[in-house]
């Protein structure tokens, strides 16, 4: 005999409990409301389990762009780190800025502002890897981290993903918003054995693309 029960905090089903009985003398209406005390003594732990869960989820994910938040990033990175040192491999780490989102958020307000970085989140986590990661890194800034990826492949795509962006404009409210990124991009290696050294680096060859004019990509060199 196999049977299934919902598991219920007040009207929500949080769950479903399912046992199967190889022999019983019992009736099946006994065994099932057996199976229904055993769940109303476990509900509320379980409500409390995802409770939590979901907690964490939000205090990792961006609630605007759907990416993982700053907070994760500085544990990914080490994570990255520890597993290249391990294996004896690298990876690279690139930071995206969309050029002049400060002027795009005053010429279309505030709240367009927000539905064009939801929109940006959206498709720069279509345009990476399955195997990458995407992070709100500022107010216009997202940065991505690219596992097992040499400095020279993690510049290509991020050039990929510069031009995915910039000949993809967004449709928000019945707008059509064109926008470009520039980009710095790095990888662990000598010159970068910390995460303090890689995101520095990063950013230097981002500030570095910003004097040359945007919409470019830059790769940290020495």
């Amino acid at each position: 005999k196999v049977f299934f029960v919902p598991v219920k905090y007040g009207d929500d089903i949080c769950g479903i409990f399912g046992a199967s009985f190889l022999s019983s003398n019992e009736n099946d209406s006994v065994l099932s409301e057996k199976m229904s005390d055993f769940c109303r003594q476990i509900a509320f732990a379980i409500r409390r389990i995802q409770l939590f869960s979901q907690i964490d989820s939000l205090s990792r994910i961006d609630g605007l762009t759907g990416v993982s938040r700053r907070n994760v990033l500085d544990e990914k990175i080490e994570d990255e780190i520890r597993r290249s040192n391990s294996f004896k491999t690298t990876f690279g780490f690139m930071i995206a800025d969309i050029d002049h989102f400060k002027k795009c958020n005053a010429e279309y307000g505030r709240l367009l502002g927000d539905d064009i970085l939801r929109a940006f989140g959206g498709l720069l986590r279509k345009t990476i890897r399955t195997c990458d990661t995407v992070f709100r890194y500022g107010p216009g800034e997202f940065s991505v981290i690219l596992p097992e990826t040499k400095q020279k492949k993690a510049s290509t795509i991020a050039e990929r993903i510069r031009k995915k962006i910039e000949n993809s404009p967004l449709k928000i409210r019945d707008q059509l918003i064109a926008l470009t990124v520039s980009g710095g991009v790095s990888s662990l290696d000598k010159k970068a054995l910390s995460k303090d050294d890689l995101v520095a680096n990063v950013n230097k060859a981002l500030a570095h693309v910003k004097k040359k004019g945007r919409n470019q990509i830059a790769l940290f060199r020495m």
